[in-house]
């Protein structure tokens, strides 16, 4: 015939495979990493709170404030989520808290008369929490979740005090609306 050769698609894919399989890793080296040893956003100073180069680090006040000047534990992130016909309570801690997550809430401020408890996570990070600011840090991750919950309604919920955390203040949160509803 004209002198073609058939390659079918597993051919070409096997001497792919087989060429990565043999093939060394590269580095791009043209523009090597000429940084601080570790990321900017996270450090300020010298020690183990900085790099000594000046760079001011991200900071929020933490979501709850501590009830001392020197808190051991502290609730420093708290976010809501529609979960189904309920909300998924999530926050965030430096170090455990020695018993499952607790969420005090009730349809009313002053009536916070249903209990909910929930479960935890942790994932290590470097510098510990151990190593920085407890106000400023995360490695504690606490999700409780709260179902069945009536359609278009305001709930009210406190995260309740564990292991030197404060209390929060009573927050709130709306259920989402049913689907096809319109705000009258």
């Amino acid at each position: 015939m004209g002198g073609f050769i058939k390659f079918t698609t597993a051919t070409i894919a096997g001497a792919l495979l087989a060429n990565s399989v043999n093939a060394k890793p590269v580095v791009d080296t043209v523009y090597p990493y000429t940084g601080p040893e570790v990321p900017v956003g996270d450090w300020v100073d010298g020690t183990v709170n900085g790099n000594g180069k000046g760079f001011p680090r991200l900071v929020e006040p933490p979501a709850v404030k501590p009830a001392s000047k020197n808190p051991t534990n502290n609730i420093n992130v708290i976010s809501v989520a529609y979960a189904g016909s309920g909300v998924n309570i999530h926050y965030q801690t430096p170090f455990g808290l020695g018993t499952n997550p607790e969420v005090k809430w009730g349809s009313s401020p002053n009536a916070l008369v249903n209990t909910q408890t929930g479960s935890s996570h942790s994932y290590d990070r470097t510098p510990p929490c151990s190593q920085v600011v407890v106000t400023q840090c995360s490695q504690h991750f606490h999700e409780v979740q709260l179902a069945n919950l009536k359609p278009d309604t305001t709930y009210y919920y406190k995260i309740s005090a564990a292991n030197g955390t404060t209390a929060s203040d009573v927050l709130s949160f709306t259920t989402a609306r049913d689907a096809g509803s319109k705000k009258g």
